[in-house]
């Protein structure tokens, strides 16, 4: 039995079956609710023996469907209180997908869109904030000789025109 079975309790026919710890004597324990539930329990196990090979495919068929909707069931329940105990109660009634969350469960503040200050003049699509770790391009070309400002993005309309394109 899996490690997932330890400390449960099942019924099935009547039968309470419990499985205790790894280390327990015995590790599985059956006891029958009442003597009528025992003699259903031997009841079927004789129809079962007693059944055609297509008739035990087709129950087999039966209980591999209804295992197999009941582990999609409950591993729906199991993903919803995993992300209720990662982003906590208000991210999923409010619906934010797009939120991100710190390690106290918080939701992070929003910061502006920060825009580009610096361009590489080789590659166009390579723009650096200003913020943060110079990129490579920027520095190989520092340490050549040229200055950060001629890499500067020089827009006409300054912040004003930016704000109006994004």
């Amino acid at each position: 039995m899996g490690r997932e079975l330890i400390g449960s309790n099942y019924t099935s026919c009547g039968l309470n079956i419990k499985v205790g710890k790894a280390d327990a004597i015995p590790p599985v324990s059956f006891s029958f609710e009442t003597e009528h539930a025992r003699q259903q329990c031997v009841m079927k196990k004789n129809n079962l023996e007693a059944m055609s090979v297509d008739e035990l495919w087709s129950l087999h068929e039966e209980i591999t469907r209804i295992l197999s909707e009941r582990i999609t069931s409950e591993k729906r329940e199991l993903e919803k209180r995993l992300a209720i105990l990662n982003r906590g109660r208000d991210g999923i009634e409010r619906g934010d997908a797009n939120q991100s969350y710190n390690a106290d469960g918080k939701a992070r503040r929003k910061y502006p869109r920060v825009f580009p200050k610096y361009r590489n003049p080789q590659m166009p699509s390579e723009t650096w904030s200003g913020r943060g770790k110079q990129p490579r391009w920027l520095v190989a070309a520092i340490q050549s000789g040229r200055k950060i400002d001629d890499f500067r993005i020089r827009e006409a309309g300054g912040a004003k025109a930016r704000a109006e394109r994004a």
